[in-house]
């Protein structure tokens, strides 16, 4: 009993160490997306609205989030309905820790959640991870559970759903997304924290 209540604390250090918020986008790059080069973030704004998403989301994937975001902003300011370019921004907010401000584009982007499959899943996963990082554990295990039915081969779906159920009380259902995780991802860099997290509950 001792071993399964340290798991929330652990878990928790777990779901904000910085190396994990870089994997989460990194997972599932875009495929039309190509690695960025170094660029001034004074040119990326000049650069005409089409461009400037396009830019971001290759920023994105290229974990250069800083300068994606200055693109993503100059993409939002021209097409403030384009609920892509609130996504992308999200993201890229979102890798920088800044938790309140990518809960707000994702609000705008809400119409994704009615697209297309991967739309939905990347649309849940985010927004699950914006709940999990606000310790809004049922929303997180809701959203979580949908990204997870809509791209159940994403390993972090099951990563961070298996996070958020520690903290429901449901040891049973952390096990089984950690499991997941550790056979979609087996040399992630999160693996030995979760074997060490398994192997305490057993």
């Amino acid at each position: 009993m001792k071993k399964v209540m340290l798991l929330p604390l652990i878990l928790l250090a777990i779901l904000f160490t910085p190396s994990i918020c870089g994997t989460l986008a990194a997972q599932d790059p875009d495929p039309a997306a190509t690695p960025a080069q170094e660029q001034q973030p004074s040119a990326a704004v000049a650069a005409p609205t089409d461009e400037n998403l396009k830019k971001g989301i290759e920023l994105n994937t290229a974990k250069q989030y800083s300068q994606a975001e200055t693109a993503l902003r100059a993409a939002v300011a021209a097409q403030p309905d384009n609920p892509d370019a609130h996504f992308q921004l999200a993201v890229a907010l979102f890798e920088q820790n800044k938790v309140a401000d990518a809960a707000k584009e994702l609000e705008l982007a809400a119409p994704l959640a009615q697209g297309t499959e991967k739309q939905q899943a990347d649309y849940y996963r985010y927004r699950g991870s914006v709940y999990a990082k606000q310790e809004k554990w049922t929303e997180a295990v809701q959203d979580l559970e949908k990204a997870v039915k809509l791209d159940p081969m994403q390993p972090y779906n099951h990563y961070y759903l298996g996070v958020a159920y520690s903290k429901t009380k449901r040891p049973d259902k952390m096990v089984e997304h950690l499991q997941m995780f550790l056979k979609l991802a087996p040399n992630a860099p999160e693996a030995p924290k979760c074997k060490a997290l398994l192997q305490a509950v057993r």
